[in-house]
């Protein structure tokens, strides 16, 4: 079914097409540089022949399969796509279907389904490619191959990305354009805050009665994926119901003990929340406690068994009821309001302009309602993915936006984008400023501020140029930028680039312009380590002698950073730089720590203390066997002894040793990789010492020292 078509296409599209040119490429893969030389592949999407000139990678085969980079192709075909560098993830959403791959790994999420592909997506000249067949056949496009042309075939005619309309659902009232607005909304700063509603139909009375355990909890089920029970040993006497700051529910068993097995929960099948944990928070009175660690906004119950042995824990996704769009004839106003609060999230799409508002773990009507505004000409909703509440505005001209919370609705504005004599040229890879449109704009008194944890570099130039450039969003979605912002406030213009990757950005200058330039940090830095300061966060480590691991951590980090940038002229990353966990669940948020040393790292350190008895004491040092490939004349095995010795000399401590451990930091990184543990927080003395900032300071220093020992040996692979 699929060789008769290619076929019939190889003789549709002509003689030049079929017989192959050569493609010659220097692949930068994998943290090796090869030279590709290989007969075109020709890609069709759709029954179009895709000119290779115009995509900044052409597909090309490895190891037998075709690849094609993925922005570029499925984008055309309607996908939206979305690039997690930090995680190294990539989100393709189509129709109903999400599928979400990670580069270099083959087991792939279909609709929340682990499957199992032939190949892995690769990172290859720093752009993303993932293997045509595997992702085109999990999105339901046909897929052909022809060997003799080397031309790769997919087609999605006939499928939308588009939730169709539902004759029968209800219509949305609209006012007329121009209208003054009805009754408008105190608006609030956008907030990281979610809405917890309670919705039990009545608190469960106060008994007295004996002492309870709490002997187990049930988790969602695929089929039951809102409820929670919990079980006691006997009857319990009083529940409390507390919402906390952090996206935090608690629960309160009073005159309970926990006996739970475990203090904590990872729930997989419920979209609302990311885990549950449970300790005694109190024996006068005995009380048991669980917290559920919120993942959006919800409605919830408490109830409890006519025996009372069993709480039953409900959880509601939120419901959009309303959703509207009015213009004062300068800026449209679109207003979705919930049960509870939505918490929107905003995708820019071009080539139709297009504006998607997504509420996650929502329910919505699907409808289609025309509307008059000064940017969106017709409303959409469905629930995509069977999850969330997805709006679609679809508009005449592309806009600015800003999102605005009050009570249960969020406002979403669509402005107009005045930025003027801006222009991001090179591929998208530099933002160019002219200097006959901003007088007096000089390099010279510009700062910036690298916030690539959250993806973003800002760089303030050091006047009011508001006049000069105006302000907006300037939408670049290439794998480098994905867009450029333009603000004023307070006298001083910023420009804020939102970046799809970790990116190195230079700053120059001639007598016409000042260019912004990004590029990859292995292209700007000769040296590069990712500083791990160990937990964070919901995860705070070992505890012992006033000592929270994290902390401990953390300050020891900082200063490892600050000698290593100020004295060794070593470019640092750091999986974080304050009190975060980079992901609720404890698995992610250890793999997030080694991915970010894999996408920009030359060497990656974990720096942790231990704890064992009050008589352990000593320092050590950890490596993994499985990720011990020596690389630039280093390996993770050899970095490890560098750095215990460092430590043990230069702090007089007890030495333990280098160690092999199946860590996950460790063994999941693909550069020499080590985790030190400095010290005994449970042993009193070597508490006291680890409570010193002189002594924090020279484990800090044994470190640094350590890493330039280290690079004395090391010659980064570019």
């Amino acid at each position: 079914m699929i060789v008769l078509p290619l076929f019939l296409l190889v003789l549709a599209i002509g003689p030049d097409m079929a017989q192959a040119a050569q493609t010659e490429l220097a692949l930068h893969i994998d943290g090796y540089t090869t030279r590709y030389s290989e007969p075109e592949v020709k890609l069709v999407i759709n029954g179009v022949a895709v000119n290779n000139d115009s995509l900044a990678m052409p597909p090309i085969l490895l190891d037998g399969r075709a690849y094609v980079p993925v922005r570029a192709i499925f984008e055309k075909m309607g996908a939206i796509v979305d690039w997690k560098p930090s995680v190294r993830e990539i989100f393709i959403g189509f129709g109903e279907s999400l599928i979400v791959l990670t580069v270099d790994r083959t087991d792939m999420f279909v609709d929340g389904r682990i499957v199992q592909a032939g190949a892995a997506p690769k990172i290859v000249n720093e752009r993303t490619l993932v293997p045509v067949k595997y992702l085109s056949e999990a999105l339901g496009f046909d897929v052909g191959w022809s060997d003799s042309a080397r031309i790769v075939s997919i087609d999605n005619r006939g499928l939308t990305n588009d939730e169709p309309a539902d004759p029968t659902a209800p219509v949305v009232t609209v006012p007329d354009a121009g209208t003054p607005l009805s009754d408008p909304l105190v608006v609030l700063p956008v907030s990281d805050e979610y809405e917890a509603v309670d919705a039990s139909p009545s608190d469960i009375p106060a008994m007295d009665l004996p002492t309870a355990r709490i002997t187990s909890i049930a988790l969602p089920t695929a089929d039951d994926p809102y409820t929670f029970s919990v079980s006691a040993s006997s009857a319990v006497s009083r529940v409390t119901k507390t919402y906390i700051e952090g996206n935090r529910l608690v629960i309160d068993i009073i005159n309970a003990e926990n006996a739970l097995a475990k203090g904590e929960y990872e729930v997989e099948h419920n979209p609302l929340i990311r885990r549950v944990r449970a300790g005694q928070f109190e024996t006068e009175p005995m009380t048991a406690r669980l917290v559920f660690d919120l993942a959006g906004s919800v409605r919830y119950s408490v109830g409890v068994s006519s025996d009372r042995e069993t709480l039953i824990i409900s959880f509601g996704a939120n419901r959009v009821t309303e959703f509207k769009l009015e213009s004062d004839g300068v800026n449209d106003y679109i207003y979705i309001i919930g049960e509870t609060r939505p918490s929107v999230s905003i995708t820019v799409l071009t080539e139709p302009d297009r504006i998607v508002i997504d509420t996650r773990s929502a329910a919505i009507e699907t409808a289609e309602i025309p509307v008059s505004g000064e940017f969106a000409y017709r409303l959409r909703s469905s629930v995509y993915m069977n999850r969330d509440a997805r709006i679609v505005a679809d508009l005449t001209r592309s806009s600015g936006y800003t999102v605005t919370y009050s009570g249960s609705a969020a406002l979403v504005t669509l402005t107009e984008v005045s930025y003027k004599h801006v222009s991001v040229d090179n591929g998208g890879r530099r933002v160019v400023l002219p200097k006959a449109a901003a007088p007096g704009l000089s390099s010279a008194v510009f700062s910036a501020r690298d916030r690539y944890a959250d993806s973003l570099y800002e760089l303030d130039l050091g006047g009011d140029f508001g006049g000069a450039f105006g302000h907006g969003q300037i939408s670049v979605n290439t794998d480098y930028i994905d867009s450029v912002e333009i603000t004023t406030e307070n006298g001083s213009t910023r420009l804020i680039i939102k970046e799809n990757q970790i990116l190195a950005f230079t700053v120059t200058e001639d007598d016409e312009n000042v260019y912004i330039s990004a590029r990859p940090p292995k292209e700007a830095y000769s040296r590069i380590v990712v500083i791990d300061p160990g937990h964070g966060g919901a995860f705070p480590g070992t505890e012992g002698n006033g000592i929270v691991e994290k902390e401990l951590n953390l300050a020891i980090a900082l200063k490892v950073i600050d000698m290593l940038e100020k004295e060794g002229g070593v470019k640092v990353y750091a999986t974080r730089l304050t009190d975060a966990d980079l992901d609720k669940n404890l698995s992610s948020d250890l793999l997030k720590r080694s991915a970010l040393a894999n996408a920009v790292g030359d060497m990656f350190v974990s720096i942790h203390n231990n704890s064992y008895t009050t008589s352990s004491v000593g320092t050590e040092t950890y490596w993994c066997d499985k990720n011990n490939a020596t690389i630039g004349g280093l390996n993770s095995k050899r970095l490890a002894a560098i750095l215990q010795d460092s430590m043990t000399d230069r702090l007089g401590s007890y030495d333990r040793g280098v160690k092999s451990g199946d860590l996950s930091v460790l063994k999941y990184s693909k550069v020499p990789a080590a985790l030190v543990e400095v010290g005994f927080v449970s042993n009193p003395g070597e508490a006291a010492k680890l409570r010193d900032d002189g002594y924090r300071t020279e484990a800090a220093r044994a470190i640094y020292e350590g890493i330039m020992l280290a690079f004395d040996e090391y010659i980064p692979v570019r």
